[in-house]
């Protein structure tokens, strides 16, 4: 029967943010060698949500797959096709391995966002039992896409292995583990928020790490969070160590106005990335968020390149002019001792 809906298979795709998931499938032939068989290709249909799906691909001639890559944590999975036994019984496996499958990269990616985060809460989040919840973090965490905080599986953060999906700068997820520990220092030193950010390409500074502070009103950006370069401290930070060319280019894509404090004018732009250069740290005095100021620095390489970039992040109302001096020694002095050579 023709369902309705759309299905991803051969050339087809569907992009965005679709309210799609595998929920049943259809039998497709296949020649393999001189032999013909039968295989079960996942369809679609709308009830639940499924992020980012690209088009199926032949993996082999005996098997072809669709690709899903969830959101911010960017695990993509590869779903073989099930050879078709005549009956219901192998389409309706299908369907609960892929429901099974989804509901884990909810869990995956609610923690990406919220961590830390305690088990009733993410399962409050996602409407999933609490025992269901702790199953996938347990399962998780034997792989290390998760990990207890402290050790305690009642509190929950990312793990190593989503570091290892990120862009080759991170060289296999070293900049996170090197900096990990120079952030909890700087944040006791402080009691504000760091964050540690590396470049997407040219269009955007990509938070991957942030350590938060002790204070009852604090900032706050998810794990995985794209801002502005122009107009945040830690953009700017490694804005003033990229070539001239690079910062044109992200000059001609345009130097969006978010506060009455960004910058939008490139001369302006150029003269503030020099003054970061002399005095060794930036300054987002609101000029990304109308409330929140930052003061950051780059993390470089060993040939000044750089490839990241740290802030401590504040509400306005805790900036203090005075200690602006004593704040960006304190972030120049981490971001040098993070600096990978």
């Amino acid at each position: 029967m023709e369902a309705a809906g759309h299905w991803a298979g051969g050339s087809r795709s569907i992009s965005g943010q679709s309210q799609y998931s595998c929920c049943w499938t259809r039998p497709l032939a296949r020649t393999v060698g001189n032999e013909r068989r039968m295989f079960l290709l996942p369809r679609l249909s709308k009830c639940a949500i499924i992020r980012y799906i690209v088009p199926f691909t032949e993996a082999s001639k005996e098997t072809g797959g669709w690709q899903a890559l969830s959101g911010k944590a960017g695990l993509v999975l590869s779903a073989a096709l099930v050879p078709f036994a005549g009956g219901c019984r192998s389409a309706e496996i299908a369907v609960r391995v892929m429901k099974s499958l989804l509901k884990s990269l909810d869990v995956l990616e609610a923690v990406a966002e919220m961590q830390p985060v305690g088990v009733s809460e993410l399962a409050r989040r996602l409407n999933l039992p609490k025992t269901t919840t702790q199953r996938i973090l347990q399962t998780f965490a034997t792989t290390g896409w998760l990990r207890p905080v402290g050790g305690e599986a009642t509190r929950w953060q990312i793990g190593h292995r989503v570091l290892h999906l990120q862009v080759p700068e991170l060289q296999g997820g070293q900049l996170y583990v090197v900096a990990r520990k120079p952030m909890q220092e700087l944040r006791d030193q402080v009691n504000e928020t760091v964050h540690l950010s590396i470049l997407d390409g040219l269009d955007a500074m990509l938070l991957i790490d942030r350590v938060d502070c002790t204070q009852n009103v604090r900032t706050f950006s998810p794990i995985g969070d794209r801002s502005p370069i122009h107009a945040t401290a830690i953009g700017t930070a490694v804005m003033a160590h990229l070539s001239p060319d690079e910062v044109d280019a992200i000059i001609r894509r345009g130097l969006t106005r978010y506060t009455e404090n960004t910058l939008t004018d490139p001369e302006a732009l150029r003269a503030e990335l020099d003054r970061v250069r002399k005095r060794g740290y930036s300054l987002n005095l609101c000029c990304y968020r109308p409330a929140v100021c930052a003061i950051g620095a780059a993390i470089l390489d060993s040939q000044g390149r750089p490839v990241g970039g740290l802030c401590i992040s504040m509400p306005a109302s805790r900036y203090v002019e005075q200690n602006e001096k004593i704040w960006g020694d304190m972030v120049s002095a981490t971001a040098r001792k993070i600096s990978i050579g």
